[in-house]
């Protein structure tokens, strides 16, 4: 025993050890708190789950400490009816009543985002409900497109809407969402608050509709994503 703290005394003299014995330290209480806060049917759920599982983080992001050194990349930005976006619920006779959704959200990146998605939630019989979205600038600016039943568990990517690039007139309306139209031949974002309508109709007692809107960003987490997420 006297052997080993010998040793261990000699090893403070060296702060290369020292610096690997920290590491070493480190990786051993991650794993010890991953076991804890993870339980192990979870952790294989996630780890096969594929894609799916992942849908609202963003592609081939880089990590989010990058930012600490000024790049002021964007961030994903996640608006939900449930939790922080307004919601009203307007009968309009019959069974039928309208859902107008609102998720409004701040923009202040240097950056435009890779892509924009919609999630709904959706509950009803057999009748689906049917939205449409207008997208309404900083400045004021409305875009009006889509219009489509969804599903219970539906998911629209509106940056890749065809109606949007004819709308907008560029192939890429994730940029065009975001563009302010006085950056001249330097595109860069309009920055702001933005805001999503949706107007729901739901064509059957009890029917309810909920959104979630995903503005994608180019950093997340510590260690970044991949191409699946």
């Amino acid at each position: 025993m006297r052997t080993i703290w010998e040793g261990l005394k000699q090893l403070t003299l060296y702060k290369s050890a020292m610096l690997g014995l920290g590491i070493i330290g480190i990786l051993v209480g991650i794993s010890i708190y991953t076991v804890i806060a993870i339980p192990y049917h979870e952790a294989i759920n996630k780890w096969r789950g594929g894609e799916e599982m992942w849908l609202d983080n963003p592609r081939n992001a880089m990590p989010a400490w990058v930012n600490l050194f000024g790049w002021n990349l964007p961030e994903t930005i996640k608006v939900d009816s449930q939790t922080g976006g307004e919601k009203e619920v307007i009968p309009l006779g019959g069974e039928t009543s309208e859902i107008r959704i609102r998720l409004a959200f701040d923009y202040s990146y240097a950056g435009f985002p890779p892509e924009v998605a919609v999630a709904f939630s959706a509950t009803y019989q057999v009748k689906k409900p049917f939205v449409s979205f207008t997208w309404i600038t900083p400045d004021g600016r409305e875009y009006a497109f889509g219009g489509q039943e969804v599903r219970d568990r539906e998911r629209i990517t509106i940056s890749t809407s065809p109606e949007l690039k004819r709308l907008l007139g560029m192939t890429n309306p994730e940029v065009g969402l975001f563009l302010d139209p006085d950056s001249g031949d330097e595109p860069r974002p309009l920055k702001g608050t933005y805001t999503l309508v949706i107007d729901g109709y739901v064509f059957e007692e009890g029917s309810d509709l909920d959104a979630r809107l995903i503005v994608y960003g180019e950093v997340y987490g510590l260690a970044g994503t991949d191409a699946k997420r």
